[in-house]
């Protein structure tokens, strides 16, 4: 596996609580798909349903032995 790897996170739910999913998708430095998972979480908040995504993409990153970690997201919370 890359010593580099990019994670693509994203978390959400309709209301706030309400019904939530996370996922994410690893890939390599070209774009090549290294793994994927996604996870339906049931009534949680939008920012347990973001810090779940990238939870899930961290433990896969390190599984896949990955060296180094870009993680993009759209959630303002995790990014800063």
């Amino acid at each position: 596996m890359p010593d580099k790897v990019i994670a693509y996170i994203d978390g959400g739910s309709r209301g706030n609580p309400g019904p939530a999913a996370a996922g994410f998708i690893l890939t390599d430095p070209a774009g090549a798909r290294l793994q994927a998972g996604a996870v339906f979480l049931g009534r949680a908040t939008n920012n347990t349903a973001e810090y779940t995504a990238i939870v899930k993409a961290l433990e896969a990153a390190k599984r896949i032995g990955a060296e180094e970690l870009t993680v993009f997201s759209d959630s303002e919370l995790l990014v800063k």
